[in-house]
C-alpha cells in the first residue's frame, strides 16, 4: 500500500471514529438529561449512520475502512 493510501484509510477511519464516539457522548447526555433523552438519542443515531456512511465512502475508494 502506497503513503498515500495509507494516509487516506487513516484520515476515514478517524473520521469514523471521531463520529463514533460523539454518539457515545450524546448517549451519555441522553443519560444525564431524561427530558432530554428522545433528542440525544436521535443525534446518538445519526453519528452511526455518519460513521457508516464514511466507512462506505472508504471502501468505495479503495480504502479497507
Amino acid at each position: 500500500m502506497q503513503n498515500r493510501d495509507k494516509k487516506a484509510c487513516n484520515i476515514i477511519d478517524r473520521l469514523a471514529t471521531n463520529e463514533e464516539s460523539i454518539g457515545k457522548l450524546y448517549r451519555g447526555y441522553a443519560d444525564a438529561f431524561p427530558i432530554l433523552r428522545e433528542f440525544w438519542t436521535l443525534l446518538a443515531s445519526e453519528e452511526v449512520g455518519h460513521a457508516s456512511c464514511i466507512r462506505s465512502l472508504g471502501r468505495q475508494i479503495g480504502t479497507p475502512s
